[in-house]
């Protein structure tokens, strides 16, 4: 049982930093918020002003 439940958090654990991991990050030049979006965007609107910024690159 324990090892039943030891795989259960391990796997549920791994999908969850995966989600995180792959999430873009982007900063408003018009507001200066930082928000992030869902993976594959290069571009995307800001949710408290409504401008569209780059994602930031390091």
């Amino acid at each position: 049982m324990i090892l039943a439940l030891w795989f259960y958090s391990d796997f549920r654990d791994k999908n969850l930093y995966e989600a995180e991991r792959k999430k873009v990050i982007f900063h408003c030049i018009k507001c200066d918020k930082i928000y992030s979006t869902k993976a594959g965007a290069d571009t995307s609107a800001c949710p408290r002003c409504g401008f569209v910024n780059a994602r930031l690159k390091y």
